[in-house]
């Protein structure tokens, strides 16, 4: 049986995201929806395009300050698209989760570093895997790649509430036949496989990696542990 939603395409000029019903008809989301919520949540600009704002006279300050996202990653999970955003690197991210059914945000926050993420609503959960790779100085918490938030129903790209889940060694076995519910891409490194997030539904457990070897499982009951911890 298809999937009753299917991404056409994402992060273009023209649209955030672009998503086919299972009846044939599409549902168009704009950057305008997120960009209340992520100030960098803006089509790409081609070197052209960029180039005229900052030749244009009078001066355009406020053009010249267009904040492109770097990062760009959408997924659909069951009837929710997912849209996973950074800027200069992953130092600012954002998570956001978008209602196909009722056409309407219902998760946002931020979330630095963020490669992907998966809402687990049965559970009241969202898990991101992240990638903290801060130049130069390094950062204590690279090895923490993947964090947990309740799933509050709140719409907040300026605060992080998120936590992160404990370091653990790699599982002996990775799920086979992978289904929804998922959030797998393919790596953008020459050697990687896959990398993302996978949630058994028969064992209710979650499966992360990210296609260098990293790999990590956690039940629910450890993703709802890490919440209670300050």
């Amino acid at each position: 049986m298809p999937p009753d939603f299917t991404l056409i395409s994402a992060g273009t000029k023209s649209n955030l995201a672009s998503v086919q019903r299972v009846d044939g008809s599409t549902i168009e989301i704009s950057w305008k929806e997120l960009l209340p919520y992520c100030y960098f949540a803006n089509p790409p600009l081609d070197p052209e395009e960029f180039a005229k704002i900052l030749n244009t006279e009078p001066f355009d300050e406020e053009a010249a300050d267009y904040e492109e996202n770097d990062y760009c990653v959408i997924s659909i999970v069951g009837h929710h698209l997912v849209a996973c955003l950074t800027i200069a690197q992953g130092q600012d991210g954002v998570v956001a989760v978008w209602d196909l059914s009722s056409s309407k945000w219902v998760y946002i926050a931020q979330c630095e570093y963020i490669q992907a993420a998966i809402p687990l609503f049965e559970h009241g959960l969202i898990v991101m895997l992240v990638d903290i790779m801060v130049p130069y100085v390094g950062s204590p918490l690279t090895p923490y790649r993947v964090w947990v938030a309740p799933l509050d129903g709140r719409l907040d790209g300026r605060r992080n509430r998120s936590k992160r889940l404990p370091i653990k060694p790699p599982p002996n076995h990775s799920p086979q036949n992978i289904k929804q519910p998922s959030v797998i891409f393919n790596s953008p490194h020459k050697d990687g496989g896959c990398y993302g997030l996978f949630f058994d539904q028969k064992t209710k457990i979650l499966y992360a990696g990210d296609g260098q070897g990293f790999s990590v499982n956690y039940s629910i009951a450890e993703l709802k542990a890490a919440l209670s911890k300050r």
